[in-house]
């Protein structure tokens, strides 16, 4: 493939292959180099967000509060019953940053392998407590597309990582 492209531009004359193999190389250079850049905004921009969510208290409460259900005898479903409470409210507040976190890296916008490194376990271990929390809210809304996202990614991460429930 380089020799083919190489013999184009030697076929082309000396100064004018020159000059567009010059060209050719920039244009890659260019290319790389704007690659490089987008991994390290998008690396850059996943830190920033992680460091600003773990000092911010509405963050803070609202995980707190969603993992002390989570870690309650019967988990997150006794919240189910009555979507008018603070709890309620806060556990869908605390899911939808989680879904927040998988369209991100759905569309590029996050870095999957530096969020995998600050929270891979404890978001695919969230996801598997939420299940039955999540299929009632499913049921009760009619809409089976809640938290699809935080799902498939979660869903990706415990098939490739082998990560088990606890249970």
């Amino acid at each position: 493939m380089i020799a083919q492209i190489v013999n184009f531009f030697v076929g082309l004359g000396a100064s004018a292959g020159a000059i567009l193999f010059s060209a050719f190389l920039a244009g890659i250079y260019a290319f790389v180099t704007l690659m490089w850049n987008r991994k390290t905004v998008r690396d850059r921009e996943t830190i920033v967000l992680l460091n600003q969510t773990s000092w911010d208290h509405d963050y803070i409460k609202v995980r707190n509060l969603f993992a002390k259900h989570r870690d309650n005898h019967n988990g997150l479903t006794t919240c189910c019953n009555d979507t008018e409470t603070e709890d309620y409210k806060s556990i869908i507040q605390f899911l939808n940053y989680y879904e927040l976190i998988a369209i991100g890296i759905q569309n590029g916008i996050l870095s999957e392998s530096v969020y995998q490194m600050f929270f891979l376990t404890r978001y695919v271990k969230d996801w598997q407590k939420s299940k039955a929390f999540i299929a009632q809210v499913r049921i009760n809304s009619k809409n089976e597309l809640i938290f699809i996202q935080f799902e498939a990614l979660a869903k990706k991460w415990e098939k490739s990582h082998a990560i088990s429930s606890d249970e």
